[in-house]
Order: C-alpha cells, then structure tokens, then sequence
C-alpha cells in the first residue's frame, strides 16, 4: 500500500525567482513549495504528503480555499493534495512540521509512514465517483417513486368524484 505522508529529510532549499514568502524544497527528488515562515533547514525532519492524499481540514484547513467549505471524501472534511505551479515552480506534495504529530506516541524517524495517525488516506476518483453514482441513482429512484404515489392518487381522487 502507497505510504501518503512520511517523515522525510530535507535534501536542499532554494529560492525561487520574484517570490519573497515562498521557497522551492527538495525532498527525496520531488521539489514542494513551502512557505519561508516555516523556517525549514536543510536536514530537518518533516512529514511529507504525497500528492493524490486526501487530507483532513483539521491538519490543513489552508488548502480549503477561502470562503468555500472543504470537501467530503470518505466522511471526512478536507481536500486532496495535487500538483501545482506556484511562481514558475512545480510543487508536488506538502510539508508538514513534526509538530503536526504530537500525538504520536512512537519515536519519529525518517522513513516511518504516519498515514493512519493523521488520517491520511488515498484519493481515488472511483470511490469518489462511486459515491455521486449511488446518490444520483438513490434521487431518481425517490423521483420516480415519488411520481408513482402522486399518480396513484390522482387516479384515486378522480375515481372518488365519480
């Protein structure tokens, strides 16, 4: 099974052209943009998300956009990570402090997949659209349900006034 998040080692931090708040950091051949307030060094321990993870608003409400509501996947809130270009830059994953595992009882070590402790699961296009099958198949199954009953009493209230 594909490990989503991971504590990873920074490789190497760069800048990017014409952004202030922004940098380009390596990890492990993917390049993920990261905000330079996070003051990550070269070196650090970090949990790295893979994209296509499907992650909780409560870890990352910042990858909701503003004024809109986060998704459902799976009954939990949140959004699915993809690639993005950000100043020119391909950005393929987010960087979490380990911090973001406090809860964590086991020792943090490079490599170890922290997944299931933060809720992290795979998106997959076919559950999801699953899911939207079932529900539209459920509303016409009411629809049509529903025009039965109106037509049964409609023929009744006709019969009646005879």
């Amino acid at each position: 099974m594909r490990k989503m998040a991971t504590i990873r080692k920074i490789d190497d931090i760069q800048p990017i052209e014409g952004a202030d708040r922004i940098h380009a950091i390596k990890i492990g051949g993917w390049t993920v943009v990261a905000q330079k307030e996070m003051n990550y060094k070269v070196g650090d321990l970090v949990v790295y998300c893979e994209i296509d993870s499907f992650i909780a608003n409560t870890i990352a409400p910042f990858l909701t956009p503003e004024g809109k509501e986060p998704r459902e996947y799976n009954g939990i809130k949140g959004e699915r990570l993809k690639t993005k270009k950000l100043k020119g830059v391909i950005s393929q994953g987010l960087l979490l402090p380990l911090s973001t595992l406090e809860h964590v009882d086991s020792e943090l070590m490079e490599g170890l997949d922290v997944s299931a402790p933060l809720g992290i699961v795979k998106w997959e296009a076919l559950k999801s659209l699953r899911v939207q099958m079932l529900k539209v198949t459920f509303r016409i199954s009411c629809v049509r349900q529903i025009k039965s009953v109106a037509r049964i009493l409609h023929e009744q209230s006709r019969i009646s006034m005879i």
